[in-house]
């Protein structure tokens, strides 16, 4: 797995993040890794497009071998979660458009939503390169975990 502070790295290259967006990232994974009972092993930020092709940053996600951690609407909020995801994931969803694994185009989008057996509910969503990421973290982190 990824270091977490090379992953911020990779995104802050895909989308060319602000200072600021970096600032509230680095922020928000201090705060989650302060509450995570295992080390941080993946990190992923899910992002949307308007119709114009403005990009918004939406949640902050980093998992680990038995956690998962959301900072929702990390850039203007700090609102922070943690679910126990080790054998614990009833349903996964996957909905894509113009989205192939390990073609990603710009148009790309993807939607993964997961429940846990105990009600937990997650829904990540991608755009463009980010779909790979999304999809490899839903391979990783939440299908291994489906009972």
């Amino acid at each position: 797995m990824t270091d977490i502070n090379d992953s911020l790295n990779q995104y802050a290259h895909m989308f060319s993040m602000s200072n600021v967006a970096l600032e509230r990232a680095q922020y928000a994974i201090e705060r989650l890794t302060a509450i995570s009972p295992k080390p941080a092993v993946e990190l992923l930020i899910t992002d949307t497009l308007d119709g114009n092709g403005v990009r918004s940053f939406l949640s902050l996600w980093i998992f680990s071998s038995q956690h998962c951690l959301e900072a929702h609407e990390f850039m203007t909020a700090n609102t922070y979660d943690i679910a126990t995801i080790a054998n614990n994931v009833t349903q996964v969803y996957m909905s894509s458009s113009d989205f192939t694994p390990g073609q990603p185009s710009n148009s790309a989008r993807l939607l993964v939503n997961f429940t846990t057996r105990f009600g937990v509910t997650g829904t990540l969503g991608a755009t463009g390169h980010n779909c790979d990421l999304l999809y490899n973290t839903a391979l990783h982190h939440l299908t291994p975990h489906l009972i």
